[in-house]
């Protein structure tokens, strides 16, 4: 299928027709991954991974708390 690539603001772009992107799972607002390939460009749904879970919120949240003056001095480029 010949798309015709188009301005989106600074940015190119090509449309996906509405048949395809039912194919593929596609909404307004979907991730997909385009990667140059020796045959040319790969377009396909990104995987998300879920955020983190409850308890793993948790535990960062008590490691920042734990390890407040090193993250902020690793943030200011310096040893604690």
């Amino acid at each position: 299928m010949a798309q015709k690539v188009i301005r989106i603001g600074n940015s190119l772009g090509v449309t996906i027709a509405p048949e395809v992107a039912r194919a593929y799972g596609l909404e307004l607002g979907s991730t997909v991954v385009v990667e140059p390939t020796k045959e040319g460009l790969l377009v396909q749904p990104a995987t998300i991974r879920p955020g983190l879970s409850l308890r793993q919120k948790t535990m960062v949240k008590d490691l920042i708390k734990r390890h407040r003056s090193v993250l902020d001095a690793l943030a200011r480029d310096e040893r604690p």
